[in-house]
């Protein structure tokens, strides 16, 4: 049981520690969308997706200090796909934030995770290219059941062991979807895990192996999306995980691999319209018809069906993309 705390701990205590960026993955410079969540002088971070041009998406244990139960001051979003220097980056204010009326600031021994989603509002505008859309439950079943590779890209302030010093650099990976019937017969060992305080509302879940890219502490909030062309598909924010992790998330009670969640962001489209109505609020009457402030669509655009999947073959391998794509003979889809 205590292999277990420790796991989960390591995904979503935050408190003045460091805590360590994506391992084992790409950097992702100027991808657009993916900002660096910032707590001033609080010495912990996270990421956020730029949904438009005034909203940022994330998770919402990002915004608190669970130690003094409160909601974290000064916080600021950075330029979106940049390296962050916490002493000279550009650093864009939150004018609000947006959170489930059932979230609540847990206790540090209380790993709930009921409605781990957050919408901010910034004060300024950040330019964005190509238009996100929420992926519907529908989309979401299927990209599951064909093993779709999810993009993932996240920020972390890294230690001086892993050679970052005090800047962050966006890291890039892909991690293939897992459908829930892998998890479920897991569940109830999380939720009794201590003496039935977990409670575990994740929807999405995708999997990392040994020796393959690894989320960290400081992703948390990042965004799990599917992309098309320049159309970003977003399925949720990156909460936290179990299972024996590879790398910087430390060894757990299960061996091999390492499941990480996601509450589903379409539940939460509620938020993301009050945020518009906020921002559209504060508009000038006058400018109403030259600011374009709305999302693009703020029902996911169903035509977008694309997903892209990985077939073995003994060592040889391939990538196939389409509405519905489906192996070769000979191959076999492999998680």
């Amino acid at each position: 049981m205590n292999k277990i705390k420790f796991v989960l701990l390591s995904f979503i205590l935050f408190n003045a520690s460091p805590s360590y960026a994506m391992e084992n993955a790409s950097d992702a410079f100027n991808d657009g969308r993916t900002v660096p969540l910032i707590v001033e002088n609080g010495g912990k971070n996270c990421t956020g997706f730029l949904y438009t041009e005034k909203i940022v998406l994330t998770a919402a244990h990002c915004l608190f200090d669970r130690i003094n139960k409160q909601q974290w001051s000064q916080q600021y979003v950075g330029i979106p796909g940049e390296p962050y220097s916490p002493n000279n980056s550009v650093k864009f204010a939150i004018d609000k934030t947006f959170i489930s009326s059932n979230w609540k600031i847990k206790d540090l021994q209380d790993h709930s995770d009921t409605d781990d989603f957050a919408v901010l509002v910034l004060k300024d505008y950040i330019p964005v290219k190509g238009n996100a859309y929420i992926a519907t439950k529908e989309q979401i079943d299927r990209y599951a059941e064909s093993q779709a590779m999810v993009t993932n890209i996240g920020y972390g302030i890294q230690s001086p062991s892993h050679q970052q010093n005090d800047f962050t650099i966006p890291k890039f990976a892909e991690f293939p979807m897992v459908q829930n019937s892998v998890i479920e017969p897991l569940i109830a060992q999380i939720k009794n895990y201590n003496g039935g305080n977990g409670y575990y509302g994740m929807k999405i879940h995708v999997i990392e192996k040994p020796g393959g890219p690894s989320t960290c502490p400081g992703d948390s909030g990042s965004a799990f999306y599917i992309k098309d062309n320049n159309n970003f598909i977003y399925l949720g924010a990156l909460s936290w995980g179990f299972g024996g992790a590879p790398l910087c998330s430390g060894n757990g009670w299960r061996t091999g691999e390492m499941y990480m969640g996601s509450v589903a962001a379409y539940e939460y489209k509620y938020l993301i319209e009050d945020a518009e109505k906020y921002i559209a609020s504060k508009i000038p009457a006058v400018a109403k018809n030259e600011i374009n402030t709305a999302t693009p669509n703020s029902q996911a655009k169903r035509s977008i069906l694309k997903i892209s999947i990985k077939c073995y073959k003994g060592k040889s391998i391939k990538k196939i993309y389409g509405i519905n794509p489906k192996c070769p003979k000979g191959y076999k889809v492999k998680v």
